[in-house]
């Protein structure tokens, strides 16, 4: 079979044209147009030969062979020219494309089938980088657009089959992607140790955000740290799910993360795991304070850092004034949340100063925070948000509120629908009037579980368990959302 070259998004070449001194464009400038392909659309048949096969990426990597994925049928191509195919691979259903290289091949058999190919190592790095990390089988997206090449004496003219947004697919590539470099476990617990020694009974199980520890690896905890523990050496060490079950630590691979040297008192640094000849050592805290402890399993790191009670939601909502800013809090010094009134743009900051230890602005991708940062955050439209933030993944999300309301066997609608209240014109204070009953009941935005409030009137919790009614009546209800905690009263008419 004959290799037919590919010619990539980034290394197509045109004709060059070199500009002279003094020569005028014309006025409209002269019309550009893309080179029309020989092959029309009605010439090939483009057809996915994967099938129900699972792609082994490290077994073809291991016999050099490359992935047969998408063939193209035609006639009409003189010989003149080459074929070339532009391959995409996404996060199935996702549409978040990334090109990874390919080549051509023709038929020797038959010359009029051309088949596309990938190989392993190439597609199992633009999967780590763009798709994801984890070693687990699983479908993806693929699609294609086909180019013919004319080559000529000084370049190559090259023309998209069909044009240039004329894509093939997508279609299904179930792959198993090559075994990952470090074995990570779903849960993690944070071990506090006495005179060498693992305490279990201590032990504090480490938050996870996110459904993958491979695409999401860091695990968080806070942790208190009095004087008279940091006097003594605080000791530690990190072990997966498998080794708390064990309840002991053993030299199993990867059963448990540490320092390198025994008795290391670094704040941060290297997270060491057991495996083959190293075995993972007490970690040791000199330094009283309260702390946010993030382990980062699949970069081998881990940090103790300040403790952050609320960030301070600073931006043209509140006339870029502190005096003005609302506070996002938290309960686990790891993930933030709050309301806030918001027009066009947004940051955060860990105290009301723009010198404070985070200022966290707009990130490189989208949800994407960055300490320092001097770009904004963009708002989608002005309004009420309730805002979510993962201070070890820097990361946000904005939940646009449009109403709020009471809903429960105390309210007039039961827990059908919720009785709606009227926001002020900053959206921080909702009121109406409500006949309640006996009973509980709860407060929900956008007729919707996702964000509701429980506790106590005087001290709403996010996700808590319901609020006892003050009582049968009609009730003036005023939901204040100034300031921190929430509450809600109840005047009777």
């Amino acid at each position: 079979m004959n290799k037919i070259a590919l010619y990539g998004l980034m290394a197509l070449s045109t004709v060059a044209f070199a500009s002279c001194d003094g020569y005028d464009e014309p006025n409209p400038p002269a019309q550009s147009n893309a080179q029309e392909s020989i092959l029309k659309t009605d010439d090939v048949t483009v057809a996915s030969i994967m099938g129900e096969e699972v792609f082994d990426l490290a077994a073809y990597n291991a016999e050099n062979k490359d992935l047969e994925i998408i063939t193209l049928t035609t006639t009409e191509l003189p010989d003149i020219y080459e074929l070339g195919a532009e391959v995409e691979i996404s996060a199935k259903g996702a549409g978040n494309w990334a090109p990874v290289e390919a080549t051509v091949v023709r038929g020797t058999d038959d010359p009029s089938v051309y088949t596309v190919n990938v190989t392993a190592d190439d597609l199992q790095g633009l999967y780590y980088g763009s798709i994801s990390k984890a070693p687990a089988q699983n479908e993806i997206d693929v699609r294609v657009r086909f180019t013919t090449n004319l080559k000529l004496n000084t370049a190559t003219q090259v023309a998209y089959v069909g044009g240039l947004d004329n894509y093939y697919g997508p279609f299904t590539m179930n792959i198993k992607p090559f075994p990952a470099q470090v074995e990570i476990e779903d849960a993690y617990y944070f071990v506090p140790c006495e005179n060498g020694q693992p305490n279990f009974a201590k032990a504090i199980l480490l938050s996870h955000t996110g459904d993958n520890p491979y695409d999401s690896p860091l695990f968080t905890t806070s942790i208190t740290i009095n004087e008279a523990m940091a006097s003594a050496g605080y000791q530690w060490i990190v072990v997966p799910e498998s080794t708390y079950a064990a309840g002991k630590i053993t030299d199993v691979a990867y059963g448990a993360w540490g320092v390198a040297n025994a008795g290391e008192d670094a704040l941060e640094g290297t997270l060491v795991p057991t495996v083959g000849n190293i075995t993972a050592q007490i970690g040791t805290v000199t330094y009283a304070g309260q702390y946010l402890f993030t382990a980062d399993i699949l970069n081998a790191s881990y940090s103790f850092t300040e403790a952050i009670p609320n960030f301070w939601v600073i931006g043209d909502g509140c006339d870029w004034n502190f005096a003005n800013a609302k506070q996002l809090f938290t309960d686990d010094y790891s993930n933030y949340m709050g309301f806030a009134y918001l027009k066009e743009w947004v940051k955060f900051t860990s105290e009301p100063d723009w010198g404070a230890l985070y200022n966290l602005g707009a990130g490189d991708t989208d949800g994407k925070l960055a300490n320092g940062s001097n770009n904004n955050c963009p708002v989608p439209a002005p309004g009420l948000y309730w805002i979510n933030m993962n201070l070890p993944e820097l990361s946000y999300k904005l939940n646009h509120v449009t109403t709020l309301g009471l809903i429960g066997d105390a309210c007039p609608n039961g827990w059908d629908a919720s009785v709606a209240l009227t926001p002020s014109d900053d959206f921080l204070t909702w009121t109406g009037t409500v006949t309640m009953g006996d009973g509980t009941f709860k407060i929900r935005a956008n007729d919707a579980w996702d964000i509701n409030f429980g506790g106590e009137a005087n001290n709403l919790v996010f996700n808590a368990a319901n609020i006892p009614s003050p009582g049968a009546g009609a009730y003036n209800v005023t939901l204040n959302l100034n300031q921190l905690p929430y509450t809600i009263t109840f005047v009777k008419k």
